[in-house]
This record gives C-alpha cells, structure tokens and sequence, in this order.
C-alpha cells in the first residue's frame, strides 16, 4: 500500500520479537524512526544499565534484526530512553451503584 517504506514496513504493523524470553515490541513511526519496548523483569533495567549503553544496544539489535541499523543510529546516548515502570492490580469490586471500571481502570491503578 501507499503507506508501506521502502523495506516494507508500516507506521499500523507493530512486530512482537523474542529476546531470551522477553517480549520486544517495535512499531515504526515516520518517516525513519521506530519506537521499541522491551519487557524487562521488574528491576531488570537495572542490570542492563550496569552493563552499559553499547551492550544495551547489542541486546536490541541482536533481538530486533530488521531494525538493527536503526538502533544503533537512533540510541547515541541514555537520554535517548525511557523507562516505563508498568505493573498492574485488580479490583476486588469493579462495579458498584453510579460507577464500572472498564478497561485499564479495572485492573490498574
């Protein structure tokens, strides 16, 4: 389609790679940018900072083979990262008179 770059990827597709166990999710934003997120256990990020930005970026590119070159390209230092400090909970109660939670509102806080 009209929207699909010059290797074939799209800005709709996001790709789900395995790196050791942990889910890498990447998905392309235009016109030569992607964006990746890398399940790490909780803590986990820790451990990779330790070992350094080059070592991080070998990670990444070795678990996302396609976008190898755009790693490297794009991740020149730290603050080229972020890191999301995901979890979740559950409701005991999800609904009462005037109120249900849906979505992320069920079970995050």
């Amino acid at each position: 389609t009209g929207d699909r770059t010059e290797g074939g990827r799209s800005p709709r597709d996001v790709r789900v790679y395995r790196a050791g166990g942990s889910p890498v999710l990447v998905y392309d934003s235009w016109p030569d940018r992607v964006q990746i997120g890398w399940t790490l256990p909780h803590g986990g990020y820790r451990d990779v900072a330790a070992a350094g930005l080059e070592h991080l970026k070998h990670q990444l590119a070795a678990a996302v083979p396609p976008y190898a070159e755009l790693v490297h390209e794009q991740i020149r230092s730290a603050a080229d990262l972020s890191l999301l400090d995901v979890f979740s909970a559950r409701a005991e109660r999800w609904v009462r008179d005037g109120l249900v939670l849906i979505g992320d509102a069920a079970h995050t806080h």
